[in-house]
């Protein structure tokens, strides 16, 4: 079982936006952060194929290759899903430079779909 993301480093510290992960189908992820510090989730993937199409059920994202440029692959984790919370908040200030961490917290948390979790 992962443990609170209270105890986790960066995510328990103060002024940082935790996220969760969901996979596919808006479920909290095995591997999610969970506990009272998580902000908000975020679409993390499976580390599975769908069975009846065998299609990854992961987030495509980008890898470089040793020496061969880039490629894209499908992974699962909570690495996944803070990327889209991170992109959120940067656009967020590209509008408000002057946003706080917090603010923006409670902004995501006001607009967020509850029924995704």
């Amino acid at each position: 079982m992962i443990p609170d993301a209270k105890g986790d480093s960066p995510a328990g510290l103060d002024g940082v936006i935790t996220v969760g992960a969901v996979d596919q189908t808006g479920q909290i992820a095995s591997y999610s952060n969970f506990g009272g510090v998580v902000a908000l989730m975020a679409p993390g993937g499976s580390p599975l194929r769908d069975p009846e199409t065998g299609v990854p059920e992961g987030v495509l994202s980008t890898i470089e290759l040793a020496g061969s440029g880039f490629t894209y692959t499908y992974y699962a984790g909570t690495s996944q899903a803070a990327p889209f919370v991170t992109g959120t908040v940067s656009l967020m200030r590209a509008v408000d430079p002057r946003l706080s961490a917090s603010a923006a917290r409670r902004l995501l948390q006001q607009s967020a779909d509850p029924s995704a979790a």
